[in-house]
């Protein structure tokens, strides 16, 4: 019985852990897609600017 909750804890202790990770990576991810976004907008604008 004693082993089952130790086990019990372990197991939340490892879901929870994973469970940051997801939300950091996808966090992490948000960040990355936004900052790509944000330079392509840049980018465009530098094109229009020159071209004119």
């Amino acid at each position: 019985m004693f082993s089952d909750k130790i086990a019990h804890i372990l197991n939340m202790f490892l879901y929870s852990i994973a469970h940051i990770l997801n939300l950091l990576l996808l966090g992490f991810a948000h960040i990355l897609s936004m900052f790509a976004y944000n330079c392509e907008l840049v980018l465009h604008r530098r094109e229009v600017i020159a071209k004119r």
